[in-house]
């Protein structure tokens, strides 16, 4: 996937803090151990461990880096999804092999990691057979694909909903609910490569009927469906519709809405809540989009 080295090359500020809190070189087995402890691995720990590795990647020493979790649950599937990459990353970009071991609890969150390419990892598969499983596998209960946007066709997206339509078909998911989701994922995939012209990754599990919701008296079990759609740019993804609203043209009403409410909203911006956040936020509202090349009329339509 492209960009990809932005998780390693964004994330070093702390690299000596916690390389030397968490790293450490075994001379006798010649590999780096990295010992983590935690009871839910969050995005917090993601930047954390990539402190971490490029740590040991500013060593110079080619040996395996073996990862050694407790006992965790990982705070959700986009957690999971990114320490994914971070290991598809160093397999095939550093000199480094890598392995880890932990023992995991499923939520009904988590629980599609069972599907991902981390098991053929953590068991020591070659590289090509990780490499085939991360960039697609479809099986009943998950989709995955890579989509690559140099070598996307024009009607990619008719294609993709027409894959992801017959994926939750056969679950037995009603058409109504199901073009409501193809739509959605569709539309978030398209988005993705269109205002990061990068390749994107779409990964959808959906879970085993096995989870009951707190406290329900109903003798009721449900099942999840986890969607991630996932891609690297140097482009912030609300880069282009700051761009846009910045522009000295006549907009609709939509548009004229998220600028009195940026105006409002700029008088409580802090360290926890920014511009950045707030033009994130105005990306996702129905109808509002970034792209230039689109009119106001066919917006309004």
């Amino acid at each position: 996937m492209k960009n990809m080295d932005l998780l390693f090359d964004k994330n070093k500020r702390d690299i000596i803090k916690y390389g030397k809190q968490y790293v450490s070189f075994k001379t006798k087995e010649k590999m780096w151990l990295i010992s983590w402890k935690c009871n839910i691995f969050s995005g917090e720990d993601i930047y954390k461990l990539l402190c971490c590795l490029n740590y040991v990647n500013s060593k110079n020493k080619s040996f395996p880096i073996c990862i050694k979790f407790n006992s965790i649950e990982f705070a959700d599937k986009l957690v999971y999804i990114i320490f994914e990459c971070i290991c598809y990353y160093t397999i095939n970009n550093t000199n480094h092999k890598i392995f880890f071991s932990f023992g995991h609890r499923d939520t009904i969150w988590t629980e599609g990691i069972k599907y991902t390419s981390l098991g053929l990892i953590a068991n020591g598969y070659s590289t090509a057979m990780i490499n085939n499983h991360f960039l697609k596998d479809i099986s009943l209960q998950h989709f995955r694909k890579v989509i690559f946007n140099d070598s996307i066709k024009t009607d990619y997206l008719n294609t993709l909903v027409t894959d992801i339509f017959y994926f939750f078909n056969h679950l037995g998911i009603d058409d109504s609910t199901n073009e409501m989701l193809c739509d959605s994922i569709s539309e978030l995939v398209g988005n993705a490569i269109e205002h990061g012209h990068s390749d994107c990754l779409l990964d959808i599990d959906v879970t085993d009927s096995s989870y009951q919701k707190r406290n329900d008296t109903e003798d009721d079990y449900y099942y999840g469906i986890n969607v991630v759609v996932l891609n690297f740019s140097n482009t912030s993804f609300n880069k282009k519709i700051r761009t846009k609203l910045s522009k000295d043209i006549e907009f609709d009403e939509r548009y004229k809405s998220v600028k009195v409410a940026e105006e409002y909203h700029s008088q409580y911006y802090d360290s926890n809540y920014t511009e950045d956040d707030f033009y994130s936020l105005a990306s996702f509202q129905h109808k509002i989009s970034g792209s230039l090349k689109k009119t106001l009329q066919e917006e309004s339509a």
